[in-house]
């Protein structure tokens, strides 16, 4: 996925307004918390050229670096990609 497109989504006011009660993440971004977007910092950790890297090795990947940095905004211990039947919030009313 393009990472521009992507953090401009996640990033945008609408976004995060829209999320603020769904996301933890999006709660403290929110312009009326004290958090605010100020007091985060955003970094990529690694790259991957996504036409020879498989699905399976970028969630293993993604799960490496959750278990370095333990994330507090982060609900799943293992993470996995969230389509379908596998999404936590799968057949539960929002």
């Amino acid at each position: 996925m393009n990472l521009y497109l992507r953090v401009s989504k996640y990033l945008s006011p609408k976004y995060i307004n829209d999320n603020k009660t769904k996301m933890a993440i999006c709660g403290s971004l929110s312009p009326t918390q004290a958090d605010g977007t100020n007091n985060f910092t955003f970094y990529i950790l690694e790259t991957f050229d996504t036409d020879t890297v498989s699905q399976k090795i970028l969630s293993d990947r993604e799960n490496y670096w959750y278990q370095i940095i333990n994330p507090s905004y982060n609900i799943q211990t293992i993470l996995q990609p969230f389509t379908g039947t596998n999404h936590y919030r799968f057949g539960s009313k929002l």
